[in-house]
């Protein structure tokens, strides 16, 4: 469902949750349970809503540290980037928007590949080209994720590309990035 028919159909129960409040009050007035339950409703949707958008986004956690201060910071923004992507998509911003977004996000993730590649290749890292690899196939399935976005359904590759983001970020840290950056600490770097 695209953010815009969502969008619409949480003003449909809004308008229709308040219009029954209304009558509800005319008819039975202040003192019967019933206007009060719709008002009840009215105020705790934005209240699930609200915990439902937070579980969509990432947040940093020191289990996510490896130890390397500047490739630590780089995840962090990494993670931030993912998240303004996906409120600019999921608030419903508007392609720019979500363009300039994703395109920011690309950008600072190939610049932190190309350092952290460096770092990797200056102290010998014994993985470096299973690493360099990884890195090389998610630039290729982001590209693919675009070139969907401009030719087929916006809002559903918006979707895919966000859920996979945040997925391949997270296990990469996990299961790839801290094992470099433990090779990489005992070699000395900083």
């Amino acid at each position: 469902m695209s953010a815009q028919t969502k969008m619409a159909l949480l003003a449909i129960i809004y308008s229709l949750l308040g219009a029954s409040a209304a009558v509800t009050f005319i008819s039975l007035g202040a003192l019967h349970f019933v206007p009060w339950l719709f008002v009840a409703a009215l105020v705790a949707i934005p209240y699930f809503i609200n915990r439902n958008e937070k579980q969509h986004f990432l947040e940093w956690k020191e289990d996510l540290a490896g130890g390397i201060e500047r490739i630590d910071n780089d995840h962090k923004q990494l993670i931030r980037l993912i998240n303004e992507f996906e409120a600019a998509a999921h608030y419903n911003q508007g392609a720019l928007f979500e363009e300039r977004a994703l395109a920011k996000l690309v950008d600072y993730t190939k610049n932190h590949f190309a350092a952290e590649e460096k770092l990797m290749q200056e102290h010998n890292y014994p993985e470096y080209e299973q690493h360099i690899a990884q890195h090389k196939a998610m630039i290729q399935k982001v590209g693919t994720f675009l070139n969907s976005y401009q030719s087929d359904d916006p809002d559903q590759t918006i979707e895919e590309i966000a859920a996979y983001l945040r997925y391949w970020l997270v296990n990469h840290i996990i299961n790839v990035d801290k094992k470099a950056s433990r090779f990489l600490s005992e070699a000395g770097a900083h």
